[in-house]
């Protein structure tokens, strides 16, 4: 291309920085491969055969896409460019983890990130499958010697009462006040670690006498609204779901606190989910957080 635009052999080789007999044979050895003739030689300069000014028109937009390709290529390769899977977990779908996953998305715009919303043991399956690069998850998390996970906060637990009920009246909730009280809960299935150490932290060696069961956060605040019992819910999801019939109580200290974090298969971390991951490292040390 640069010889067909000199038409010069000395001002080619100059521009490519080459020596002018090694252009000339990487042109005949060109010209080989092509089994065409592509420049007229003479007395007077280089002229281009037909040949020539053809691949001249056509070179421009094949080396086009050839940087194009190339450097959609080393976007790929350090994590600017590609697709990142994730999936949340419903009682922090929103706080730390959506603010994560905004800010993934600001710094890699060339990145399509989709999303998904489902509990800790389902997430740990998507993971497992390959259904997903990255899964949100409630912790401590059995099992988990297969899977990488990186703690990025807490959140606190709160009780969650009918506005006409007992507990509602009081500033601070004590654990012994939950005694006898009916629980509300989601199944123990959708996160066997985090719901064993809220039992456990909350309860004590005392569970409760009788269990509501409720599929998700929001049938657990609906049943509550319906005077049906009391729940210990995070306090920034009962907060969103909280309607008019609803009061929302803090615990006495100790404060209980549960973690979450991000969890991802080791062998599966490419440039993408590292870029990622390195967000996530990066918002979880900053204050506030947990």
């Amino acid at each position: 291309m640069v010889l067909a635009k000199e038409l010069h052999f000395g001002r080619a080789a100059d521009r490519l920085h080459l020596a002018q007999p090694g252009l000339s044979q990487q042109i005949k050895v060109f010209e080989k491969e092509c089994a065409v003739k592509l420049f007229e030689r003479n007395s007077h300069g280089v002229t281009l055969t037909e040949a020539g000014r053809v691949l001249l028109e056509e070179g421009e937009s094949i080396l086009g896409q050839v940087e194009r390709t190339l450097a959609r290529v080393r976007a790929s390769g350090d994590g600017r460019a590609g697709t990142l899977r994730i999936v949340l977990t419903r009682s922090v779908a929103f706080g730390l983890p959506d603010t994560v996953v905004n800010e993934f998305s600001q710094r890699y715009p060339g990145v399509q990130v989709t999303r998904d919303v489902a509990w800790t043991t389902r997430n740990v399956d998507m993971l497992r499958a390959g259904d997903v690069d990255a899964a949100f998850v409630r912790l401590p998390l059995p099992g988990k010697s297969d899977i990488e996970i990186l703690t990025l906060g807490e959140t606190e637990a709160v009780v969650a009462c009918p506005a006409d009920h007992p507990l509602a009246a009081k500033h601070r909730i004590e654990r012994s006040d939950l005694i006898g009280e009916t629980l509300i809960s989601w199944p123990r299935t959708q996160a066997p670690g985090y719901f064993d150490e809220m039992q456990k932290e909350i309860f004590g060696g005392e569970p409760p006498n009788s269990i509501i069961w409720e599929p998700d956060p929001e049938h657990v605040m609906a049943a509550v609204d319906r005077n049906r019992g009391v729940a210990v819910v995070d306090s920034e999801r009962a907060s969103k779901l909280r309607s008019d019939g609803v009061v929302i109580r803090r615990f006495a200290p100790p404060i209980p606190r549960f973690g979450f974090g991000v969890a991802w298969h080791p062998k599966r971390e490419e440039p993408v989910l590292a870029a990622f991951l390195q967000v996530c490292r990066e918002l979880r040390s900053s204050p506030g957080n947990h």
